[in-house]
């Protein structure tokens, strides 16, 4: 059983490989909408060789339905090894800089991403270390 699990995750991993056919995608749009105490609906738009790929989520927080969303348009979970965030710049329009870890099969694939919208700087950090994995 655990040699059959193993075979299905090596064979998803390459069709996820394929499917990305190396080229990285990159944020294009994301919106977010507090449904109520804790739960957040984002909806994402990545682009990738033109085409648009969009994913419409429910998570705990805005950055986690923007995560789950991400996940939904490749079709792949990742597990969050490491998320941290933080200010570069100071003032009201200061940029915020994400950093995610992303564990598969053991390895790590560390994103960055920077914006003034920290939910679309970990948006941006968690596409970055995808497009790591699929390189």
């Amino acid at each position: 059983k655990a040699r059959e699990a193993l075979d299905k995750s090596k064979t998803n991993i390459t069709q996820l490989q394929e499917k990305y056919d190396n080229e990285t995608a990159r944020l294009q749009q994301i919106i977010n909408d507090n449904l109520a105490a804790n739960k957040d609906l984002t909806n994402i738009i990545l682009e990738k060789d033109g085409n648009k790929l969009q994913g419409i989520s429910i998570g705990d927080g805005p950055i986690d339905a923007a995560f789950l969303a991400i996940e939904q348009i490749i079709g792949h979970h990742f597990e969050l090894d490491d998320f941290q965030i933080q200010a570069v710049t100071d003032g009201k329009e200061a940029l915020g800089s994400a950093i995610v870890r992303l564990r598969n099969n053991g390895k790590l694939y560390s994103g960055n991403g920077t914006s003034t919208d920290i939910v679309a700087a970990s948006a941006e950090a968690f596409i970055d270390a995808i497009n790591k994995f699929v390189r």
